[in-house]
């Protein structure tokens, strides 16, 4: 065992090293913000002396003589409604406290000035105490109404000069160790006492609360069981508890003087204590607090682990490091100084008793007795996440650490709520063990029944899941008013799921007939089968029929509901998941879909149907050799390539009227339009040749020709449809409208090197034209092409990218005049990209609540977006683009995103979007994830999300109303009115014509009203079955201007008060106008506000 131990520490000192090694460079980066960190989180001598004064006072309050002659035996009956239930009726026998002093982190020198919490510890004399009260609660009962008495002396009138309130809360969320929050009266102090009350160390000998002692007789738990001394059940955790007061005055000893004169390890335990409470890792019952986590450097100062270190982000690191490696739940750790087998005796017994195992000074109390496995395994895998972090230096590596909130409904792809009190009233009397843990825990069935329900969710789960979390929350608090809150009978869970396993199909279990499949077949119940493999094996296996990917993401959910309704009493009604809540915003109605064949879902396997149909089509394509030259490739620019399409194309989708224009179908202009169906871009490049012209024409005509020949190819030698546009060939095939687009690289820089323009106009022109043709034809393909290799990654990149599309749309801003749509994609994938300080999203919820955040929270003025597909960037390349971006701020656009291939040429953010669009989307997004995690927070019913789906129309200062019979994408809108006209699906269709296809009136409507009123007025649509279009007047145009002609459209003349003639908009005609341009489309004008009172209003 020795030797086992020394091997351990041998490769945590060489893993520690190397990491120390490889991080020299990024401490004297870091130096400078850490410094100014724990300046800043430090307690300065002036809020110490506060405390140190604040204390006193209150110390001379409760040692004085009003305080012990003020306690009134009548009085206790009143003083237990204060506290929680206990089951005893012992006299209690007051006096005033022995000594009161500060106790906790600001004695160690550790605090945190934010939020100041001052431990204060009220030692209660042995003589209140009877030499039994250690039994059946008795202790802990006679320290509540201790406690009472003092929060009802406190609260007094006359006190409060120097208080301002008084609280109880559950220390540590233990629901029967209350304690005081007292609040200073001076705002100035800016902190609070944790008053708790202790009993004098030698009240009871600490041999009486082993780990295998009973100190709470079922009788006492229920009355009518029998008294059998022989079996009585230990009380391991009641045994802690009581623990917590006689051992804490030894342990902090122990601390404060190991720590005196240790800045650095100081500095490295505030820096440990941020990253704690930043990943809510030290809230509620069982956290891993501030207290454990110094403990634990205290810990490894002893064992000379720290020795050498000398700045505290080494120590920092280095403390992770270890934490990182070690397994309290398997082999604990422990303070106490005695022989190796005594120690190794130790922590054997502890470890039968509790799951994780950190024995303190004492050597009798567990310090992470309330502790849960999943909680440490939590702590674990921070702890592995930031050293990662660290090792891959990264420049945002300072805010990931310490400066950033990592909130549970962020941190988790699955979440869900059980409520057992359902299960409590369908099971009254529980089984023996359940019971046995129910009397250890003082009458809490939750921490009773936890661990039970966590080993079983692991064993079920398995493989498909990193890590199961239990939720811990801040402890209630109440005034001396209230009664204490009741238990809380239900709890959160938080799953991460593991890449790929989380949605197999089958879940393979051990072979048939062997000790294994028994316990196999125990666990699953009728659901276990036998199954023979590809391998030839025959094994036992679990089968979750899924026929689509929103099907495969609902299989944790099912073996979760299976599993408990299997083992327990809990049933569906007793649970709350988050999965699939935001799948409806992604559905097709199930008007559309319920009479056909067609399977849809959410949309994944109609991308993939399209990808098919492409690769058949491009196989065709690349496959000719009567063309001049080779098309060498063929790749797709639209958004469904790369599985990020709202609503990807439905094959042949059938109008309501149309005619006949030779092989393709137009619209009837005098019938209803027929629904939307889209065409998709596909690039086709040639393969070089330097017998291309110079002259751009030339080759403009030499494309069409191109294209020609290859439409006669496609139609004689494969039988495809296919129709010229101006300059595509649209090609129908499988019921999808593929648009055609010819290019050579040679063409973009054909313009820069045809010298023929004088004036600076006609140069910006061909600069332009060459950057668009470099987008179209080098940086969207590859884009197109990484976006699509990070859905092959995750594949939950399609739902998060296409539900924040569709949040977008809601609100009327997903339109490229206001955000260019590849721009939204980068977006999204630097969520799967830059995940520190998370993993990946495994889950839509998850993703789609942290792509709320980002554009809630980033800082694009002063921050770019650096989004560095397959790592093609290396420290060199941030650094480059970090200055430039620092450098050129000013001329640089709003949203700043780097990618591999377009680093600073901004090509998807120049135009748009304005400050004024970036803030409103930030603004909508603040509030759309306030609402959810307000809802997670709750968990009181399922989530409803539409209402963040829902636009904000009172912000628009006209809505114009449309005909929904004209809006040929109306079936998409979230509310379907029952006159909608619904397309009708024909997986095989009998028409040899290509449909009408990229045929939307409101959307041309609204490019008409941009163009003819872009000075005027910013226009919004919900391009998915949107009923009205959105109108916001532009304040500059309503700006009195000189008369000219060129401005005297949809203006009229006004007198200035220099008796100046001068125009300003005419609103009335502007309106107009509004409803002339299209008379079928347009219902009615509704004007809500005018911009300013010059406006005219004449008809």
């Amino acid at each position: 065992m020795k030797r086992k131990r020394s091997l351990e520490e041998n490769q945590e000192t060489e893993f520690s090293k190397k990491v120390l090694k490889t991080s020299g460079s990024l401490c004297l980066k870091l130096d400078e913000k850490i410094i100014a960190l724990l300046n800043e989180v430090k307690v300065n001598t002036k809020k110490l002396k506060n405390v140190e004064d604040f204390v006193s006072k209150l110390k001379a309050l409760l040692l004085s003589e009003d305080f012990e002659k003020g306690f009134k035996s009548n009085d206790i009956g009143k003083l237990k409604k204060m506290v929680p239930s206990y089951p005893c009726k012992e006299a209690f026998q007051f006096m005033k406290p022995l000594s009161m002093l500060i106790s906790g982190s600001c004695r160690l020198g550790t605090a945190l000035k934010m939020g100041l919490k001052v431990d204060v510890c009220v030692v209660i004399p042995k003589g209140c105490f009877d030499p039994k009260d250690y039994l059946n609660k008795r202790y802990l009962y006679k320290r509540a109404i201790y406690m009472a008495y003092i929060a009802s002396f406190l609260s007094k009138k006359r006190y409060k000069s120097l208080i301002d309130s008084v609280q109880l809360e559950f220390e540590r969320g233990i629901h029967v160790r209350p304690q005081l929050i007292i609040k200073p009266s001076a705002m100035e102090r800016q902190f609070v006492i944790c008053l708790k009350v202790q009993a004098e160390n030698e009240s009871f000998k600490l041999n009486r609360f082993g780990v295998h002692k009973n100190n709470i007789r079922p009788k006492n738990y229920e009355p009518t069981m029998l008294d059998d001394a022989e079996n009585y059940p230990a009380t391991p955790h009641y045994n802690s508890w009581v623990l917590l007061d006689l051992t804490s005055e030894l342990h902090l000893q122990n601390l404060e003087k190991i720590l005196e004169g240790q800045e650095s390890i100081k500095d490295a335990i505030l820096l440990l204590k941020i990253w704690l409470h930043q990943r809510q890792l030290d809230l509620g019952f069982g956290g891993f607090s501030g207290f454990i986590m110094t403990s634990f450097v205290v810990y490894l100062m002893l064992n000379g682990k720290l020795s050498e270190l000398v700045f505290s982000y080494q120590i920092f690191q280095n403390v992770l490091s270890v934490l990182a490696q070690s397994d309290w739940s398997v082999r604990g750790i422990t303070m106490s100084i005695m022989k190796e087998k005594e120690s190794e005796a130790l922590l054997e017994d502890f470890h039968s008793r509790f799951e994780v195992v950190f024995i303190d000074s004492s050597g009798c109390l567990n310090l992470c007795a309330d502790m849960s496995k999943s909680t440490f395994e939590v702590v674990q895998q921070e702890a592995q996440l930031s050293l990662l972090m660290m090792n891959t230096s990264t420049e945002c590596l300072f805010e990931n650490l310490w400066m950033t909130s990592l909130p549970f409904a962020r941190k988790y792809d699955e979440i869900f709520q059980i409520d057992f009190s359902g299960h409590m009233r369908r099971c009254p009397e529980p089984k023996k063990h359940l019971r046995d843990c129910i009397i250890d825990f003082c009458g809490n069935f939750l921490f009773a029944y936890l661990p039970r329900i966590t080993k079983l969710l692991k064993s079920a789960l398995h493989k498909r899941i990193k890590l199961l979390a239990v939720k811990n929350t801040v402890p209630a608090s109440w005034s001396v008013n209230e009664s204490p809150p009741l238990l809380k009978t239900s709890q959160v869970f938080g799953i991460l799921l593991e890449r790929p396993h989380c949605y197999s199909q089958v879940e393979r279990g051990p072979i048939g007939n062997s000790q294994e499949a028994i316990e196999f077949q125990k666990l699953w119940g009728e659901k276990a089968e036998l199954r023979r493999f590809q391998d030839g094996v025959t094994c036992e296996a679990v089968v979750w029929p899924s026929e689509t990917c929103a099907d495969k993401r609902t299989i944790v959910k099912r073996i979760i509901r299976h599993i408990l309704l299997r083992h327990t009493s809990v049933i569906a009604e007793d649970m709350l998941f988050v999965t699939g809540c935001l799948d409806r915003f992604l559905h097709l109605p199930r008007q559309l879909t319920k009479k056909s064949a067609f399977t849809y879902a959410t949309g994944e396997e109609e991308h993939s149907r399209i990808i098919t149909s492409l690769d058949a089509l491009s196989k065709d394509i690349r496959s000719i050799d009567d063309l001049p030259l080779k098309i060498d490739s063929v790749k797709g620019l639209s958004p469904v390539f790369c599985y990020s399409e709202v609503f990807p194309a439905l094959p042949v989708v059938v109008g309501t009227r149309s005619t006949v224009d030779g092989n393709r179908l137009i619209p009837d202009i005098n019938g209803p339009i027929p629904s939307f169906t889209p065409s998709m871009t596909v690039l086709c490049l040639l393969e070089r040749s330097g017998k291309w012209p110079a002259d751009r024409d030339i080759c403009e005509a030499l494309k069409l020709s191109f294209l020609a020949r290859l439409k006669l190819i496609l139609e004689s030698k494969f039988g495809l449809l296919s129709a010229f546009n101006k300059d595509s060939l649209s090609v129908y095939k499988d019921g999808y409208v593929f648009r055609l687009l010819l290019g050579f690289t040679h063409e973009i820089g054909m313009s820069l090197m045809a010298d023929k323009h004088d004036d600076a106009v006609a140069k910006q022109k061909d600069v332009n034209d060459s950057l668009a043709l470099e987008r179209l034809m080098v940086t969207t393909p590859c884009l197109i092409s990484m976006l699509h290799g990070i859905y092959c990654q995750n594949s939950t990149y399609s739902s998060v990218c296409r539900l924040a599309k569709r949040w977008l749309a809601s609100h009327l801003l997903l339109d490229n005049f206001y955000l260019d749509e590849m721009a939204l994609q980068i977006i999204v994938a630097s969520l799967y990209v830059n995940s520190a300080p998370f993993l990946s999203p495994c889950s839509s919820f998850t993703g789609f609540i942290r792509f709320l955040h980002l554009m809630a929270t980033h800082d694009w003025v002063s921050l770019p977006l650096i989004v560095n597909f397959n790592d093609e960037l290396k420290v060199r390349d941030y650094e480059e683009i970090i200055n430039k971006f620092v450098k050129e701020r000013s001329t640089l656009p709003v949203m700043f995103i780097s990618t591999p291939v377009d680093r600073f040429s901004q090509m998807f953010t120049k135009r748009c979007p304005t400050t004024h669009i970036l803030t409103r989307i930030a603004t909508l997004a603040n509030e759309s994830l306030s609402n959810l995690l307000n809802q997670l927070e709750n968990f009181e019913m399922k989530i409803n999300a539409k209402n963040i789906f829902e636009p904000h129309s009172e912000v628009f200062d006209v809505v114009i109303h449309l005909n929904p019979d004209f809006c040929s994408r109306a079936h998409f809108a979230l509310d379907i009115g029952p006159d909608v006209n619904m397309p009708k699906l024909c997986v095989n269709s009998s028409e040899n014509k290509i449909p009408v296809y990229d045929y939307d009136l409101v959307l041309e409507y609204l490019q008409q009203l941009r163009a003819n009123f872009n000075e005027f007025a910013l226009f919004f649509y919900d391009v998915f079955g949107g009923k009205c279009i959105g109108v916001v007047w532009k304040p500059s145009a309503f700006n009195p201007i000189t008369i000219t002609t060129s401005h005297l459209t949809n203006r009229t003349v006004t007198v200035n008060e220099k008796e100046e003639m001068q125009l300003i908009p005419n609103v009335s005609s502007i309106l107009k106008e509004f409803e002339k341009m299209s008379p079928r489309v347009v219902t009615s004008i509704d004007v809500r506000r005018l911009v300013s009172s010059n406006i005219a209003m004449t008809s």
